[in-house]
């Protein structure tokens, strides 16, 4: 099958179809991120009294060639990973088995491992799940196998950085102000109690601040009382014109940026090995902020 994905790059793409299946190995701890409960609104299910049904679509559409799961990754533990490659590997084989041939050739195996965001560490090395998974699934190699973390891949390969714009310290908090809140981190500001980032301060200077802790509210700059990236988190004492680093969010948050309040999407920087920095994406600009709300007038239809 041949499907022109990027017509104005002129990319031709040719790709095998496969079937998004359930393996039920049970949600994992956070329950929202969690795609492989009985409940869930992804994949056929695949165990019980549906892998007969399964087996039957597939077997009837020879042009079904690949099994892919996606069971989620934050919450998820490697036993449930890998029990679903065991169950995704095993209904291959049957089918393989009932259609005479090789009709399943290709096993596709997303969610995964997690992140540690508490740390610079990871929370699983890929050879640990590399060799339970060849442990517990022999002869894994007579299919075309891709395991798809993207999460644990990018996660700890960027940072965003804000300005502080200024500290209330009225009242009976202190509060810190920032230029990036739930216009970034919509699960941070949301579901704080489940999706942690770790932070640090740099002064003026850009020189780390890490003495004289105390319990701070670092907000976002959106127009509710709900934007908090943090609060009373112990902190070194915030300045207005400090930095605030946010860690580990290479993913899961740009790629959610939420256009309320009209705040342009922040650039992007990266740089290599030689320390030669780079421009991947330019701030954007008020004109391109506010197309999003749509033309300057009405267009006839």
């Amino acid at each position: 099958m041949r499907a022109c994905l990027l017509p104005d790059l002129n990319v031709d793409v040719t790709g095998k179809i496969g079937m998004r299946v359930n393996p039920n190995v049970g949600a994992g701890k956070i329950a929202m991120s969690s795609t492989a409960g009985k409940s869930s609104k992804f994949g056929l299910p695949m165990t019980g009294e549906f892998e007969d049904e399964v087996v039957k679509i597939i077997l009837e559409n020879s042009w079904i060639q690949g099994l892919h799961q996606h069971i989620g990754s934050q919450g998820i533990s490697l036993d449930q990973l890998t029990l679903g490659v065991e169950r995704l590997v095993a209904l291959a084989r049957k089918i393989n088995e009932l259609a005479g041939t090789k009709q399943i050739k290709y096993i596709d195996v997303g969610g995964g491992i997690p992140t540690d965001y508490e740390s610079d560490n990871e929370k699983v090395a890929y050879a640990e799940y590399a060799k339970l998974v060849n442990e517990r699934v022999p002869n894994l190699d007579e299919f075309n196998f891709h395991s798809e973390f993207g999460r644990s891949l990018v996660t700890k390969y960027a940072i965003s950085v804000s300005k502080v714009e200024t500290v209330k310290t009225w009242g009976d908090r202190i509060t810190v102000l920032t230029h990036f809140g739930s216009n970034q981190f919509l699960r941070e500001v949301y579901l704080p109690d489940t999706w942690f980032h770790r932070m640090s301060v740099l002064d003026q200077n850009g020189d780390p601040k890490v003495s004289d802790l105390i319990e701070q509210d670092v907000g976002g700059p959106l127009c509710f009382q709900g934007d908090y990236l943090a609060k009373a988190r112990a902190l070194p004492k915030i300045k207005p014109g400090d930095y605030i680093v946010m860690h580990d969010i290479g993913g899961y948050t740009y790629a959610l940026y939420s256009r309320f309040n009209s705040i342009q999407a922040p650039a992007v920087y990266g740089y290599d090995a030689s320390e030669n920095f780079y421009e991947f994406k330019s701030r954007e600009s008020h004109a391109e902020t506010l197309s999003f709300w749509g033309h300057l007038k009405p267009r006839a239809m």
